[in-house]
């Protein structure tokens, strides 16, 4: 027993201890708008609305040179947190991150962020700019999101990803996903340069997406993978009904799951 409690400790020593996770209601914007956001506090094991922070902190940062152009603190009550931001007329368009964090959602020696969304920021939305050849651009940023926070082992998760160059405007891409230097999962853009794709990770191999299109001389490498944790998975959506999968490792104990839509909580 007591060599299994070490085990356990040492699984989760340098795992955050909460998990942060943010929505907003749309993925573009306009200057001049007000973007509206809500963050989810979550037990990084459990699931559950945590009280452990009392602080989030929230920032926006330009992708295209790394730096906050906005930043404020707020209260989590209950785990949950409502606030917005004004998109000031001087933003530049382009792609930005809303990156949030409280004092324990980092990872132990890390300063990465837990919690974030990608948004595209316009000057009028009605000359967004469609998708354009990287031909004589050899610059590709190519970003992974699993569904849910976070790849866990042993549970089918969902990957999304999007694709810019080097102006930020998206790229249609095609890669492939290879497991220990075997491809096991072929996929391409469906949209602006994001899509998506299902696959089954383990802990114990090794990940990496080779693009076929445009650019063939550079590997991504997914986020690291847990061994322990709960994914969920939306599986359908229609106008009066949500579904939702919950998956969880075998060493967690089962327990209700919450989710808030829309200011009304809903029990699984």
């Amino acid at each position: 027993m007591d060599n299994l409690a070490e085990r356990l400790h040492l699984q989760t020593t340098n795992k955050p201890k909460l998990s942060v996770y943010l929505q907003t209601s749309k993925g573009i914007y306009e200057t001049g708008e007000d973007l509206w956001f809500k963050g989810y506090v979550l037990d990084a094991q459990l699931f559950f609305p945590s009280v452990k922070s009392k602080i989030l902190f929230v920032q926006l940062i330009e992708d295209k040179t790394n730096k906050a152009v906005w930043e404020e603190k707020y209260e989590i009550e209950e785990g949950f947190v409502d606030g917005h931001l004004y998109l000031n007329d001087s933003l530049q368009s382009g792609s930005y991150t809303l990156a949030a964090y409280s004092t324990h959602s980092f990872y132990e020696g890390t300063k990465a962020f837990h919690g974030i969304r990608k948004l595209e920021i316009l000057k009028n939305i009605k000359n967004k700019p469609k998708q354009e050849s990287v031909k004589n651009d050899n610059i590709l940023n190519f970003t992974t999101f699993p569904e849910g926070g976070d790849l866990i082992s042993g549970i089918q998760n969902r990957i999304a990803f999007k694709a810019e160059n080097s102006k930020g405007l998206p790229i249609a891409v095609s890669g492939i996903l290879y497991e220990n230097n075997i491809p096991i999962v072929e996929f391409k853009s469906t949209h602006d340069g994001m899509g998506s794709f299902l696959f089954l990770p383990f802990s114990i191999n090794k990940y990496h997406i080779q693009l076929e299109e445009p650019l063939k001389d550079k590997i991504y490498y997914l986020p690291q993978i847990l061994t322990s944790g709960k994914t969920l998975q939306l599986l359908r959506s229609t106008e009066d009904q949500v579904i939702f999968k919950v998956s969880q490792t075998a060493d967690l104990i089962e327990g209700t799951i919450y989710l808030k839509v829309r200011n009304q909580r809903c029990y699984l």
